[in-house]
């Protein structure tokens, strides 16, 4: 018999073989997925927006408010030859799990209430490390050199730039002292006399700690948290405060974004009350295309990076509308080059 009768034409062949390797092996061959928005989901002056992206860190975490909780993190005052740093901190991570710090998680406690300076992940059972950090609380410098917790995260996309951009300790507490005028303006003290300050020396954290405010910010929170909480593959949200785009957290993970969203809401949400004006009834959040443009414009930027630890870099793109903080693991031995952590964008 002829040879070339039980073959088939190699045309056909070649075209089957085609076939067969674009086919698919797993999960891993899947397109990635566009960012897309869901949005936007309003309550008084404040929306927010659920932002969806490929995964791109699939390492399990305990937060720094976790960690704290549960004292495996333990966060310190850094000596220096004067005394203690203000803006220096040590943080230990005793946990099993990699720990994620956020630029603006408020630690309290110490001889003074501090912000921290950076993102970064720092490995399961690692040694004590130097972490960047700035005041919060103006008018105290006593008590111990151990911090008690953290329970919250700065909401400002002012004080974001400060800290992230500006890196400026001054612009720190001038955004501090305007909260703290803001909120006594809404609250009341003991006996009902309108406050002038919520704390003597100063603090974030009274403001955060004020009962009154809490009350007024939990009809914000009950209502919006659930939108995120529903959303479980979400990495991240945009925020819209008296009708205008002003931030959004957008990580590399799903599951850290769902261990921090109450955070980030009850952060916007303190941000929406002592922006709020009582003489406009209600604010027109923009739409999802809106908040998709504010987050894409931005990330189209010439980037300027640097190194803001050993293993972390922070890529910096700014227009003159925004400026958007970018954090990555840079390639080492103990990590994958380009890890996202988390962006965060502020609208100037």
């Amino acid at each position: 018999m002829n040879p070339s009768l039980t073959r088939p034409p190699i045309g056909l062949a070649l075209v089957a073989l085609a076939a067969l390797l674009a086919v698919p092996e797993g999960p891993a061959r899947a397109a990635p997925e566009k960012l897309r928005i869901e949005g936007p989901f309003p309550n008084q002056n404040l929306a927010i927006y659920t932002v969806f992206d490929r995964p791109r860190d699939d390492r399990r975490y305990v937060t720094l408010a976790e960690g704290m909780k549960a004292r495996t993190v333990l966060v310190r005052e850094r000596s220096s030859s004067g005394g203690a740093s203000v803006n220096e901190l040590e943080v230990e991570n005793r946990s099993d799990q990699w720990l994620f710090l956020q630029a603006g998680d408020v630690v309290i406690g110490g001889r003074q209430d501090r912000t921290i300076g950076v993102d970064v992940a720092i490995a399961p059972r690692s040694m004590p490390q130097p972490i960047s950090a700035f005041c919060v609380e103006h008018g105290r410098w006593t008590g111990k050199a151990a911090f008690d917790g953290s329970a919250a995260v700065v909401g400002s996309p002012k004080a974001k730039a400060s800290i992230q951009g500006e890196k400026n300790q001054t612009a720190v507490w001038a955004d501090v002292a305007a909260h703290d005028a803001k909120a006594a303006a809404v609250v009341t003290v003991e006996g009902g006399v309108p406050g002038r300050t919520m704390s003597s020396t100063g603090s974030y954290s009274a403001i955060v700690s004020n009962r009154e405010i809490q009350a007024r910010t939990a009809d914000y929170v009950g209502s919006l948290l659930p939108r995120l909480e529903a959303a479980r593959d979400a990495v991240g949200l945009a925020v819209a405060i008296n009708g205008e785009i002003v931030a959004a957290d957008v990580y590399g993970s799903p599951e850290l974004f769902r261990k921090l969203a109450r955070k980030l809401v009850e952060s916007y949400a303190r941000e929406a009350l002592l922006a709020r004006d009582p003489k406009r009834a209600s604010h027109e959040p923009p739409s999802k295309e809106a908040a998709l443009e504010f987050l894409t414009a931005v990330s189209r930027a010439e980037p300027k990076s640097e190194n803001v630890t050993a293993s972390v870099r922070k890529t910096t793109r700014e227009t003159g509308k925004a400026v958007v903080y970018e954090y990555t693991e840079s390639g080492d031995a103990s990590a994958e080059s380009g890890r996202l952590l988390h962006k965060s964008f502020v609208r100037k």
